[in-house]
């Protein structure tokens, strides 16, 4: 094996020499500094193992030097292979047991091994020792211990010490968002990001966070504000404009949900996403040839947009036109074929145009597809009933109760029974659903209207009124 000694100026020639030596098993001596600029290079184009091999050069050359080490546990942690990463960084820490970087990093790789207890140790060893200014970054990895663990509470207490040490932390704004989440500290997150605005008035992100914890009390207008606040600072803050506009969307005000999708679509460009939110507005501001526009050019971007074409369907179902909402739904269907609310609104519209066999059809897939919803089983019970199919209407709502319940099926039920010749049972059923819900005492009548001028059954039904 020969050994050679170079030095190179351009990253091309390390490279050729590094491969050259591979192949011909000849050792390279390089600088510290082109090992770095190698291993860098190999990183950038996702070549780890070949970063490995440089460091391991690297490390017989230099084998006191713990910036190698740290390097190569970061590489080993990135691939997962975390007790040798451990092991690396152990060897860095007994070089250079003072610096910060590599015991903050240890504690890292502790945490991901899940050897908690080890991780926390090392925190509260190390803040006795490390700088003021390097505990924003302690705090938030001991954020990270409590996440593990599965202390949410007490993650948003470490997450707030590095916020109150360093306000514009974005890693700890991004964590914290989270841990308020799963913690339900809102009132005291909005104490804190207030506290963090006061500090530093123009960060967006404090201002998105405490629109969050302001929306989780009820606090909707702070908290359509606070959004606002965060992409008036940070015009490309997509999530702001997106929070925003769905909780205005929530909220019914649906002029303003629609100016800030406007305004986010200009930002952000052709998103289908964005073009679909916008539609979503127009439809329920009643502008329904806009929104078919904009849900064509949704379309148009992405064809396989099913979502896209249900709303289009229900664009057409409002101002009648059966046919072009049938060929939507169909198109949305064959793009999905489990969203039982499409095959739902197949039926309503076979029934518009008298197709009732196609309309029973769809029904059942809607009713099959959604067991636990009521609504499908009601309506395509109700259907069958005012076509007369009795006993299959039976049989449907005996099917449907193995999965479900509501008054409404119970009142369907009793229409049935009726109809069957078995009054006695229907009037105990009767006075089941009225028991649970006599407001739908229309629903009854509107199923069966000769039932309002049946004597017997208005009697029961006063008696059962109390």
């Amino acid at each position: 094996m020969t050994n050679r000694t170079k030095q190179k100026t351009t990253l091309q020639d390390l490279v050729l020499d590094f491969e050259t030596m591979r192949l011909e098993g000849s050792v390279l001596f390089l600088e510290d500094k082109s090992y770095l600029d190698l291993i860098d290079l190999y990183q950038s184009e996702n070549q780890i193992e070949n970063a490995l091999e440089v460091v391991d050069f690297a490390l017989v050359q230099f084998q006191f030097r713990s910036d190698f080490y740290f390097i190569k546990s970061k590489l080993l942690f990135g691939t997962s292979r975390l007790e040798e990463s451990l092991m690396c960084i152990l060897k860095a820490e007994k070089i250079a047991p003072f610096e910060f970087d590599i015991q903050l990093f240890k504690i890292q790789v502790y945490i991901e091994l899940g050897q908690t207890e080890e991780a926390e140790k090392a925190v509260k060893e190390l803040e006795q020792t490390c700088s003021k200014s390097d505990l924003p970054d302690l705090f938030l990895t001991e954020a990270l211990i409590y996440e593990k663990d599965g202390e949410f509470d007490l993650m948003f207490q470490s997450l707030k010490k590095t916020l109150l040490l360093d306000s514009s932390h974005k890693q700890a704004m991004k964590l914290i968002l989270e841990s308020v989440e799963l913690s339900k500290n809102f009132e005291e997150s909005i104490f804190l990001h207030k506290h963090v605005i006061d500090a530093t008035p123009y960060n967006g992100m404090a201002w998105y966070n405490l629109g969050h914890a302001y929306s989780c009390v009820g606090e909707y207008e702070f908290a359509i504000d606070a959004f606002e606040y965060s992409f008036i600072i940070d015009p490309m803050f997509e999530e702001g404009y997106m929070d925003c506009a769905e909780l205005c969307f929530q909220l019914q005000d649906y002029e303003k949900a629609l100016s800030i999708y406007d305004e986010a679509y200009e930002h952000f460009g052709f998103d289908s996403d964005i073009i679909l939110n916008i539609a979503h507005c127009q439809f329920n501001l009643n502008y329904f040839d806009q929104a078919e526009l904009s849900l064509k050019k949704a379309i148009k971007l992405d064809p396989y947009y099913d979502e896209a074409y249900y709303l289009l369907a229900n664009c057409f179902l409002q101002e009648e036109k059966y046919k072009e909402a049938i060929k939507a739904l169909n198109k949305a269907i064959y793009l999905d074929d489990t969203r039982e609310e499409y095959y739902h609104s197949l039926a309503r519209c076979y029934v518009s145009i008298g197709e009732f066999r196609k309309a029973k059809r769809n029904y059942h897939s809607a009713a099959v597809k959604g067991l636990e919803q009521n609504l499908y089983w009601e309506e395509y019970t109700s259907f069958l009933i005012k076509l007369n199919l009795y006993e299959e209407a039976y049989l449907i709502i005996d099917e449907a109760e193995q999965h479900t319940y509501s008054d409404k099926l119970q009142y369907c039920k009793a229409a049935t029974l009726i109809k069957l010749g078995q009054k006695k049972t229907a009037l105990l059923v009767l006075e089941e659903a009225i028991s649970e819900n006599p407001d739908n005492l229309k629903f009854f009548f509107d199923l069966l209207p000769e039932l309002k001028k049946d004597h017997e059954i208005q009697a029961a039904v006063r008696y059962f009124l109390g």
